[in-house]
Order: structure tokens, then C-alpha cells, then sequence
């Protein structure tokens, strides 16, 4: 098997916006990472969408029981996981205490382009959409001066577009709930449109 190339720098930044990552809705949302960019630590997911009709990428359990959770709920229209935050040095206008060089590579100095885990849209009671993002996060990473960095850089971003964020630990996430939607996910659709012949 090949080895992934983790290396990052202008050429491959171009390469991805010109795929189209991080960029349209619904079904033509194509994530910033996907699990084939990385070597994972732990389970990655692929999940075919009720909403989005698309495969959906995840690195961890936390992540998949929290898109299940959101599956199911009927004010969630669109699911757009690892949404990338372009251009954030220019969109966060209160820039104090930020260090942007812990996110750029060490070799080339190109910034990294952060993801927020979750970016969703919802219905809200008066027929208006709205948009909220969610970092997911393990407990024990909010210990973790860098991850500390990282999680205010996208408050900051997100604050700048007026729109609601917060983090998620696994802690908020009820498994057993998240696990009985799983177990019917799939049960949804036809096996000819689950990709079975």
C-alpha cells in the first residue's frame, strides 16, 4: 500500500480548492479532509447520508455518534463535516493573543487550512434557515495548549460570520442513542441505493 503524503504546501492547497473540497451543499459538499488524507489513530467512518444523499468522513466514534445524532433530527436540513476555514488571518478581526505560526508547516511556512468538525444548517421554527458549528472534541484534548489555540482561532472565525459554535466532548453525547440510530441507518434506503448489488 502507498504511503500517504502529509506533506502540505501551496501547490497541494491549490490542488485541493480545485477539487472542490470544502465547498457546495447537500450532496455536492465535498469535506476538507477525508479519511484517506491521514493515517488514523483510532476508527475512521464512511456513512452514506439520509440527508445529503453522500458518503460523510469521520476519525472517530465521537464524530460518527454525533452525525447520527443529527440524522435524526428533522430541523437538521444539510451536515457538512470538516469544513475548512478559509482565509481566517483575514476574516477574525480581533486577533490578540492568536499565534497563527503553530498552524503553518514547519518546512514550507504554508498555514494549514483549519476545519470545524461539523457545520450544519437547520430549519428554524419560522421557516428561516440558520447555521451553527460544532468542534468535537475529546475531554482530555482540552488540556492541550495547542488544541486550546485551535478551538479559540475558530470561535473567533465563527464569531466573525455571526454564527453559533461550541465545542463537543463525548461526554455530551448520549451512546446509546446514538448507537439504536445506527443500528436503523442503514435500513433506510434500498440496498441498491446503499451501493449493494
Amino acid at each position: 500500500m502507498a504511503k500517504r503524503n502529509i506533506n502540505w504546501d501551496e501547490d497541494k492547497l491549490k490542488k485541493w480548492i480545485q477539487e472542490g473540497r470544502g465547498q457546495g451543499e447537500g450532496k455536492d459538499y465535498k469535506p476538507w479532509l477525508t479519511v484517506q488524507d491521514f493515517p488514523s489513530k483510532g476508527r475512521v467512518s464512511r456513512v452514506f447520508g439520509w440527508k445529503t444523499k453522500r458518503i460523510h468522513h469521520f476519525f472517530t466514534d465521537t464524530e460518527t455518534r454525533y452525525f447520527y445524532l443529527l440524522e435524526w433530527e428533522d430541523d437538521v436540513l444539510d451536515i457538512r463535516e470538516h469544513y475548512p476555514l478559509f482565509n481566517c488571518e483575514e476574516v477574525i478581526q480581533n486577533k490578540a493573543g492568536l499565534n497563527f505560526d503553530l498552524f503553518k508547516d514547519k518546512d514550507t511556512g504554508t498555514p494549514y487550512i483549519l476545519s470545524t468538525s461539523f457545520l450544519i444548517t437547520l430549519k428554524k421554527t419560522d421557516g428561516k434557515i440558520a447555521y451553527v458549528a460544532r468542534s468535537l472534541k475529546a475531554d482530555c484534548e482540552l488540556e492541550r495548549k495547542t488544541a486550546l489555540e485551535r478551538l479559540e482561532i475558530e470561535r473567533r472565525y465563527w464569531q466573525s460570520q455571526n454564527i453559533d459554535w461550541a465545542i463537543v466532548t463525548q461526554k455530551e453525547i448520549p451512546v446509546v442513542k446514538a448507537k439504536n440510530i445506527e443500528w436503523i441507518h442503514s435500513s433506510l434506503f434500498p440496498a441498491d441505493e446503499r451501493g449493494f448489488t
